[in-house]
């Protein structure tokens, strides 16, 4: 995930070294940098394939079957990689979403 930033940063955020090994004014300032730094967030209800036809067949009020149970949990993904499971729901008028827990490394959402 951090490879996109790496641009953003620059060259001289990754080349500086203290006595020790790192130089800790830096490292405070490579940690605000990232901390502003904006990453894409999607929610995912569900997925399904259909045939190129089905796609152009399309109208509107048509609904598109995912095999998906309506309370299953939505899926959070960050810079398109699945991190987080959640629920969906309403807060002051916007719709939102509820994070539920993390998604361990390797396991599917």
């Amino acid at each position: 995930v951090i490879e996109p930033l790496m641009e953003e940063l620059g060259r001289r955020a990754w080349t500086f070294s203290g006595a020790d090994g790192r130089n800790h004014l830096h490292v405070d300032q490579l940690s605000r940098h990232i901390a502003d730094t904006g990453v894409e967030v999607n929610a995912t209800l569900a997925e399904t394939t259909m045939t190129l036809s089905d796609l152009q067949g399309l109208e509107v009020g048509d609904l598109i079957l995912t095999g998906r149970q309506s309370e299953s949990p939505a899926t959070i993904l960050v810079e398109g990689r699945p991190k987080y499971l959640a629920t969906l729901g309403q807060h002051q008028g916007a719709r939102v979403v509820r994070v539920l827990r993390s998604i361990g490394s390797g396991e599917r959402a």
